[in-house]
Formats: structure tokens, C-alpha cells, sequence
């Protein structure tokens, strides 16, 4: 696949590419801002970005689109949704998950134990895996990795976009645990962590 033939436009600056998607319509948004919640412990983000996940499902029908990142508070989520994958309380929802994710750009293969993907396989566990409607994690173990984020985003765009984008951080100085919602709101759930937290 090339950027010629994509729904996608390529820019180059600075050594750095950037794509775009191809449209004609004007792009807009609206600036609601970010109100951080600060919240005491990694489990209590976890437990927030689950209740946004509910919130989200129950705010529509049909396919729920979500993308997982790494971090402490997110691993949380990742440890509740596995055990509720293996309780089998919530597998309507679960089969209605799209789950993007993606590797830091590391080019090392999905095969490898230090990989993300590796990390969310070992958290979230099998029966999550087995339950979701599908997982589609960024391959950066390619030559060619603009091609290969190329199909990850028209695999994304095709199903409509993302509803809700967890992003977790730890008890790092400045770094937060988000949970975006593109179509309504952000929430940003900070976590005021011991350190060090080991997992």
C-alpha cells in the first residue's frame, strides 16, 4: 500500500512524516478543554477508565472502537477486564470491542516478550482475547512501517473512528492517565501514586 492510492495524504518536515486523511470538508473542533480529576491510586483509575468504557457502551449501539496504551493506572483496567472477561459477566460487551493498540514504535516483533502487545496479552489474558469481536495492534516490525500504519488507520477509519482512547501513565512527574472520549469529552484521571509501584 502506498500513500498514493490510501485515503491518507503524506507530509515530510523535518525528517518526520505526517499523515493526514483526505477530505474535502473543513476541519473543525471544538476546544472543551481538560479538567483533571486527580484520583489516589493507580486501582482507582483503573476502576474510572472501566466506568468510562460502561458509560461509552451505553451511550450507543452496535461496535464499541477503543485503543489501549501502557501505563499503571491503564494496566488496572487491563487487570479488570480480564478478570471480568473470565467471569463472563459482561460478554455482550465484550463482543462488541474493537481493540486498537499500538507498540511505541519499537520495531521488534509481535513474537518478542518485551513487546506491548506481549504485556496486554499477559494482562488482559486469554479469555479476553477470546471474547473481544476483534485486536489490531500497530506492526512496526515491518520494512515498511508507513504502510503498515497506513492499513492500521483505514482499519481504524473503516469502522468509524475511535470511541474511546485509554491512555495510562504513571506515577512519572507530569504524566497522566487519560481517558478520551472523541466524540464527547475528555476525562483525565490523574493518580497521585507511591513510588516506586512495581507490576
Amino acid at each position: 500500500m502506498t500513500v498514493k492510492n490510501a485515503k491518507f495524504n503524506k507530509y515530510e518536515d523535518n525528517s518526520n512524516v505526517w499523515l493526514s486523511q483526505k477530505s474535502n470538508q473543513e476541519f473543525s473542533f471544538n476546544d472543551y478543554g481538560v479538567t483533571p480529576t486527580v484520583l489516589p491510586s493507580e486501582a482507582e483509575v483503573g476502576q474510572a477508565m472501566l466506568n468510562e468504557l460502561y458509560s461509552t457502551a451505553a451511550s450507543k449501539e452496535g461496535d464499541i472502537n477503543i485503543a489501549l496504551l501502557g501505563g499503571r493506572g491503564a494496566q488496572k483496567l487491563h487487570r479488570l477486564l480480564g478478570e471480568i472477561a473470565k467471569s463472563g459477566e459482561q460478554d455482550q460487551l465484550l463482543a462488541r470491542l474493537n481493540v486498537f493498540t499500538q507498540d511505541a514504535l519499537a520495531p521488534m516483533g509481535m513474537s518478542n516478550g518485551f513487546s506491548f502487545v506481549r504485556d496486554f496479552e499477559r494482562i488482559l489474558g486469554d479469555a479476553f482475547f477470546k471474547k473481544i469481536k476483534s485486536f489490531t495492534p500497530m506492526r512496526t516490525d515491518t520494512e515498511d512501517l508507513e504502510s503498515a500504519l497506513i492499513a492500521y488507520l483505514t482499519k481504524l477509519e473503516e469502522l468509524g473512528g475511535l470511541d474511546i482512547f485509554f491512555i495510562g501513565h504513571g506515577p512519572e512527574e507530569n504524566q497522566a492517565s487519560l481517558s478520551l472520549s472523541p466524540a464527547h469529552k475528555v476525562t483525565m484521571l490523574l493518580g497521585s501514586f507511591p513510588y516506586p509501584s512495581v507490576f
